[in-house]
């Protein structure tokens, strides 16, 4: 039944008279409220259920703990991950994954941060349940109830283990391709000056007289600039 500004619900009630000339009575309640009441329920179900859908399957690992610390869930990128079941992470700290690549500092500073009702952005170094480490970038933030009370704390992190040692790889070749440059610069000015050494050593042989004391000094001299020579194409 609609009224000019607002659908209503009635629930309606008809009895038929038994009387010659016929008829009935017709009962009817609003129930405009109460089913106003079971759509907001069901919209608000649906938006539950598409949220936990949402966390469920995404690639991000997402953990949510009590104000203590204690994890209440986690989801299935999480358990993939690090290879722990939901039983063996519920009910427990996250210090589960603790890797002790941090020092006791560092977490107090994430808890500082979140105590006063700040975002931590950050990155960690945790441990596998098989005890292989991993590295993730995370965000943790305190979730607030409506009399503005944390509640919860809920981190959301991505594995990037690949993508840093991508990274150290390639800040390694950097570093070794400038290595490389340097070498073969110092390499190539070390080659002249070899060539002169050279030069003006044969230059002197053919002044002096073979029988000459200072030949076998310069024949010495003629040997270690080819050595040196050699060394130097082996840099290059």
């Amino acid at each position: 039944v609609f009224s000019s500004k607002i659908n209503r619900w009635f629930l309606m009630n008809v009895t038929p008279l038994e009387v010659d000339n016929g008829g009935a009575v017709l009962l009817h309640l609003d129930i405009t409220e109460r089913k106003m009441n079971e759509l907001a329920i069901k919209k608000s179900e649906e938006r539950l259920n598409l949220l936990s859908k949402a966390i469920e399957q995404s690639a991000d690992n997402i953990v949510i703990t009590d104000p203590d610390g204690t994890i209440s869930y986690v989801n299935s990128a999480f358990l993939k991950l690090t290879g722990f079941s939901g039983e063996e992470v519920i009910g427990r700290k996250p210090s589960i994954i603790k890797s002790g690549q941090h020092d006791p500092s560092f977490y107090n500073s994430i808890w500082e941060t979140l105590r006063s009702r700040r975002i931590w952005n950050g990155h960690f170094i945790n441990r596998k349940k098989d005890g292989e480490l991993f590295e993730e970038d995370a965000v943790i933030f305190p979730v607030l109830d409506q009399n503005g009370i944390i509640s919860n704390y809920t981190k959301v992190s991505r594995d990037v283990t690949e993508k840093v040692r991508l990274e150290r790889q390639l800040a390694m070749a950097v570093k070794m391709e400038a290595v490389g440059r340097l070498a073969g610069g110092i390499a190539h000015d070390f080659n002249n000056l070899l060539a002169a050494i050279t030069g003006f050593t044969e230059l002197a042989m053919l002044e002096i007289e073979q029988d000459n004391p200072l030949m076998g000094y310069f024949e010495e001299i003629g040997k270690a600039a080819r050595r040196a020579s050699d060394l130097t194409r082996q840099l290059l």
